[in-house]
């Protein structure tokens, strides 16, 4: 079998999946999914000069209320809601050890402070200061060093991918899934466009926006590509998500990333017991699996809509997938491929959405000519919670 993943056993043990309910609304005479789309873009593009802000500790602890609010916290870093310019911000501390984590600082500070993608998350400012303080030690007082080092982000209140894909899948929730698998392709695509291999794609690293949007994040360990392979001593990225030529010959390149997005993508496609069992299947055998669990979801929706574009949409995702985990670097597409792929099939409800919904609503208006009343019949053959995107989300998130 070409394509494996890797490190089954020990996987087990890294990220959980999640998911989240609701599709997008479509109504006669407007598209509201491409005004989102629009809204998005409209809202990054003034923002895609701004160049991150210096801000002193002092102004760090005002801007967090003195780190009152914490949002969360793992082995590299604290994080923090504030305030600042108006703008709610997810700050993350960083502690303080010599080697590592200054070097992780300054990569995850750099690359941040030049990539500029709606994909992308957003880097609102910094702190990096060193502060000398006099304290006892032995007996004695001496002046200490305290280093400061915290990056502001946007706030995107929705959290990581991988909280969601721990709940209950449903036919509803494709809309969302192919939109952050969409999003996701997108930035990880500017990323290769500009050099930059990140080498830990995962969901624990896809952050989300109010609108579901996805943002790539966490870049403290990723790397200009100077050459198209490289060597590296280091230990990087994720058990699960790591290729076998990294794991076998330390090789670095662009096919690191996009086999680490095979195994994201095949996550957001699958339940979290099923991506176990396609693990032991052939290419074959995990498309039709994947794709038949699929259409059961969307035929459990009452006349559901659109229900043959909807599987092409899933039979692309999972070949797409499946290309990416191929064992052979090589052999893997591009990201210009990929989203070449998902091109064409992105605005596949949308484009007969539009049509049928006026279809439905135009000949449903009935017309009582005795009395010159009109009367509406909006019995639609459509499930309108199915329409109208209206998820139920947990609060918890970056915000």
């Amino acid at each position: 079998m070409r394509r494996r993943i890797e490190d089954r056993t020990m996987a087990r043990h890294g990220d959980a999946d999640e998911d989240e309910p609701g599709a997008h609304m479509l109504l006669p005479g407007r598209n509201f999914a491409n005004e989102s789309v629009c809204a998005m873009k409209n809202k990054q593009r003034y923002r895609e000069s701004d160049m991150p802000v210096k801000l002193t500790f002092q102004s760090l602890k005002e801007v967090t209320n003195n780190f009152a609010d914490k949002l969360g916290s793992g082995a590299s870093a604290e994080v923090y809601r504030g305030e600042f310019n108006g703008e709610v911000i997810a700050v993350k501390k960083l502690p303080f050890r010599i080697g590592i984590d200054e070097k992780q600082f300054q990569n995850e500070y750099e690359h941040l402070k030049r990539l500029k993608h709606p994909n992308i998350v957003r880097l609102v400012g910094f702190c990096d200061e060193t502060e000398h303080a006099f304290v006892e030690y032995k007996g004695k007082t001496i002046i200490a060093e305290e280093i400061h080092r915290a990056l502001c982000l946007e706030c995107l209140p929705k959290g990581p991918l991988s909280d969601y894909l721990r709940e209950k899948y449903t036919g509803r929730s494709w809309h969302t899934r192919f939109q952050i698998i969409n999003g996701m392709c997108e930035g990880l695509k500017y990323i290769h466009e500009v050099s930059v291999v990140h080498l830990d794609i995962k969901p624990g690293n896809i952050l989300l926006d109010a609108e579901m949007i996805p943002k790539i994040a966490d870049f403290g360990i990723s790397r200009l590509l100077v050459e198209e392979c490289i060597r590296e001593a280091t230990q990087l990225g994720t058990i699960g998500y790591i290729p076998r030529e990294f794991i076998d010959n330390e090789v670095i390149s662009r096919e690191f990333d996009i086999f680490s997005l095979g195994v994201t993508i095949m996550k957001i496609l699958t339940e979290p017991m099923d991506y176990w069992n396609i693990s032991y299947m052939n290419d074959k055998e995990c498309i039709e699996h994947v794709h038949d669990n699929w259409r059961k979801r969307f035929e459990e929706i009452p006349r559901y809509l659109w229900l043959e574009e909807y599987c092409k949409q899933v039979r692309t995702c999972i070949e797409i997938a499946l290309q990416c985990m191929d064992i052979e670097r090589l052999n893997r597409p591009s990201m210009n491929h990929i989203v070449s792929k998902l091109i064409p099939i992105r605005r596949i409800g949308v484009r007969r959405g539009r049509a049928t919904a006026a279809h439905y609503m135009t000949s449903s208006l009935k017309v009582d000519y005795t009395s010159a009343k009109f009367s509406t019949d909006l019995s639609l053959p459509i499930d309108i919670n199915e329409m109208i995107d209206t998820p139920q989300m947990p609060s918890l998130g970056w915000c």
